[in-house]
């Protein structure tokens, strides 16, 4: 039921239903501000890594305040992809349960389907396993290991995860969907990497096997400059 001219009438009875808890009442002595959603910095790139919910609180102690902003993926794999596309370029890595980055002033971490961002402050290993502990629909499940397959040496924090048409054109434009067959069920890891005379492009695409693979390299093959490589499963190309 609708009210003309204004939200469900259930929003506006129940606006707890509108915007899902995600993040705790409080952390130690960490009081939470007024929630609202988190910004979404690519709603159909994020669409495609299975963006669920999202929720931003500032935390407020000791005269002093930060911010969370969480979002909820399906699955790891969109989690992970998210954090690429958001990676600061001056990011570092940390050891966490899963992925971790860090600036000098703030600490992006991805746990199971979740990803967090804190500004303006980086949590106590304590305060981040509460967060992580109260998520509502945590699911722990293993994130991606083609990144694993790009060589060392990228421009640093250059890497992004695709996963269907929406990241395939982010971050390849020059590759078609009907070429990158995402009805395989193919993903890819790419970076950029320096060369002489500026930068090029390498991907690398997985499919489930070997056959569907080597069915696809004739049309990699086919891209204008791409310089492309099977290994099993794996086909490898570099651009520009």
């Amino acid at each position: 039921m609708r009210l003309p001219g204004s939200l469900p009438l259930l929003a506006i009875l129940l606006p707890s239903l509108a915007l899902p808890a995600i993040l705790p009442d409080t952390i130690g002595d960490w009081q939470k501000g007024t929630p609202t959603a988190a910004l979404n910095p690519d709603p159909m790139v994020w669409q495609e890594y299975g963006l669920q919910d999202s929720e931003s609180a500032s935390y407020t102690a000791h005269g002093q305040t930060y911010t969370i902003s969480a979002w909820r993926f399906a699955d790891a794999t969109g989690a992970y992809a998210a954090m690429d596309q958001v990676r600061p370029k001056d990011a570092t890595s940390i050891t966490v349960t899963d992925v971790g980055l860090e600036t000098a002033t703030d600490e992006l971490v991805t746990v199971g389907n979740y990803l967090f961002i804190f500004k303006g402050y980086k949590p106590k290993p304590e305060e981040l396993n509460h967060v992580i502990g109260t998520a509502p629909r945590y699911a722990q499940s293993r994130i991606p290991t083609l990144p694993k397959h790009l060589p060392p040496g990228g421009v640093p924090n250059s890497e992004r995860y695709i996963v269907g048409p929406a990241s395939l054109a982010a971050f390849a434009p020059a590759i078609s969907p009907g070429t990158a067959a995402f009805h395989f069920d193919s993903e890819a890891a790419v970076a950029r990497y320096k060369v002489t005379g500026g930068e090029a492009t390498l991907l690398v695409f997985s499919y489930p096997t070997m056959e569907m693979a080597r069915n696809r390299l004739p049309a990699f093959q086919a891209i204008p400059g791409a310089t492309v490589k099977r290994a099993g499963p794996l086909v490898a190309l570099t651009l520009n």
